[in-house]
């Protein structure tokens, strides 16, 4: 269903045999299997290939199954039949084309494992630039640190050299600021808030 209004340049129908095109389960009512069959033959623009087995396991058991009773429909004279399941061709000629399909699998494999090596040798090259730039990047971090430290400590002295040195200098400038301060009377003793009347 999905195919349908779609077309194609080759299509391949596999398993055109009786019990599973038209399934065995829908009887004798086989309208709607032809329809879908003729949908999808007729979606071939250059190519259309018919597979089915000859032989099928079943229940266990290998058992020979008939071909499907919609390819019997299609007139003789528009089927090209290959009973032995391949298309006759010299033995010369299938070996070398044989040969030429393992000989491109053979140079594919090669490519791609060849560019993988070098994905690795790359990632291995910049594992060691990284190891080897490490010690030395801490290293940088940890004398900008101690420097930063270092720093800090130091404006703190000087800002504390600084407040003690201008204390100092009002201190001399007022010498009766700096002296300590006050004491607070003291409290009178309790007999002469309360004094008892005289008679």
């Amino acid at each position: 269903h999905a195919c349908k209004g779609l077309e194609f340049d080759a299509v391949c129908l596999i398993g055109c045999e009786e019990d599973l095109l038209p399934h065995r389960t829908l009887g004798e009512d086989v309208s709607e299997e032809r329809r879908l069959f003729y949908v999808g033959v007729t979606r071939a623009r250059k190519h259309l290939i018919l597979s089915r087995a000859k032989i099928r396991r079943r229940f266990g058991r290998l058992a020979p199954v008939a071909v499907s009773r919609f390819i019997q429909e299609v007139p003789e004279h528009l089927l090209r039949r290959y009973d032995d399941g391949a298309r006759p061709l010299a033995k010369a000629e299938r070996a070398g084309r044989l040969g030429d399909m393992f000989a491109k699998l053979d140079a594919r494999v090669a490519k791609l494992a060849s560019e993988q090596n070098a994905e690795q040798v790359a990632e291995a090259e910049s594992l060691q630039a990284q190891l080897k730039t490490k010690p030395q990047r801490a290293a940088d971090f940890a004398f900008d640190r101690a420097n930063s430290v270092a720093s800090s400590a130091t404006r703190s002295v000087s800002s504390t050299v600084a407040e003690s040195r201008s204390s100092q200098s009002a201190a001399d400038a007022n010498p009766k600021s700096s002296a300590s301060p006050p004491k607070p009377p003291s409290r009178p003793p309790m007999g002469a808030l309360f004094k008892r009347p005289q008679k």
